[in-house]
C-alpha cells in the first residue's frame, strides 16, 4: 500500500507517524523530520520509476536460458547506460514490485488502482480497477471485424495465397531492419560502456561508486 503524499491535514499527520516510526527503529540515532522523509520517498521513488521501464526493456529481449536475476542484471546495465550511475535499489525495488504502481507494463500514471479512504488517509489501493462492460461502439467494433473475417474467408485460394506471400515478405523485411537495428544499439552501447571504463580507470579519485560502476563495466567488456 503506498501513502499518497499530499497537502491534507490528515495526510501531514500519517507522515508524520511514518517519520516518528523511522526515527524510532533507526540504527544511526540521527532524527529525520518530515520533510526529509518526503523528500527520501520521492528519490527513491524516482529510481525505481526509471529502473522499472529499463527492466521492463530487457524483459522484451527474450532471451533464452535467462533467469529473473539475468534480466535484472541487464536492466541495471541500462539504467547505467541511461541514468550514469549504478541502480542499488534492487531489493527495494523486489519488496513493491508487485504492488500495480510499480508493476511492469502498468499504464502511464504508473497504478492500476484506485484510491480510496482508510483510517483518514489517501492511500492507493492494491485492487486493480474493474473492467467496464463493453459499450456500444466497442460491439460495432467486434461486428465489423467480423464481417471482415467472413469476407476474407470467401476469397479464392489464389488469392489468399498472394495475401501470404506478402505477409511473409513483409515480416522478412521486418526482421532484417530489426537485426541490423539492434546489431548498431549493441554497438553503439559496448562504445559508450568502453568510454565510461575509460573515464573511470583514468579518474584518480574513485569512490565506492565509481569502483562499484568499474567494475561492472569491465567484466561486461573483458568478461573478468
Amino acid at each position: 500500500m503506498i501513502v499518497s503524499w499530499g497537502t491534507t491535514k490528515r495526510v501531514k499527520l500519517f507522515g508524520g507517524k511514518i517519520t516518528q516510526y523511522v526515527n524510532e527503529n533507526a540504527k544511526s540515532g540521527k532524527e529525520r523530520i518530515v520533510s526529509r522523509c518526503h523528500s527520501h520517498f520521492k528519490d527513491i521513488n524516482r529510481k525505481i520509476s526509471s529502473f522499472i521501464s529499463c527492466y521492463s526493456t530487457a524483459c522484451r529481449e527474450k532471451r533464452s536460458g535467462w533467469s529473473d536475476e539475468n534480466y535484472i542484471s541487464k536492466a541495471r546495465e541500462l539504467y547505467f547506460e541511461k541514468m550514469g550511475t549504478t541502480f542499488n535499489l534492487v531489493d527495494e525495488w523486489k519488496v513493491v514490485c508487485n504492488q500495480p504502481k510499480y508493476m511492469t507494463g502498468g499504464n502511464a500514471s504508473g497504478s492500476s488502482g484506485s484510491k480510496r479512504k482508510s483510517n483518514g488517509e489517501d492511500v492507493e489501493s492494491s485492487t486493480p480497477t474493474l473492467v467496464r462492460p463493453e459499450g456500444r461502439d466497442v460491439a460495432k467494433k467486434k461486428a465489423r471485424g467480423s464481417s471482415s473475417k467472413t469476407s476474407v474467408s470467401r476469397k479464392s485460394k489464389g488469392a489468399i495465397e498472394e495475401d501470404l506471400s506478402k505477409l511473409v515478405s513483409a515480416h522478412e523485411k521486418f526482421e532484417e531492419k530489426r537485426s541490423s537495428t539492434a546489431s548498431a544499439m549493441n554497438n553503439l552501447a559496448h562504445s559508450k560502456n568502453m568510454e565510461m571504463w575509460l573515464f573511470l580507470k583514468n579518474k584518480p579519485d574513485r569512490d565506492d561508486e565509481d569502483e562499484e560502476a568499474y567494475n561492472m563495466l569491465r567484466k561486461n567488456l573483458f568478461g573478468k
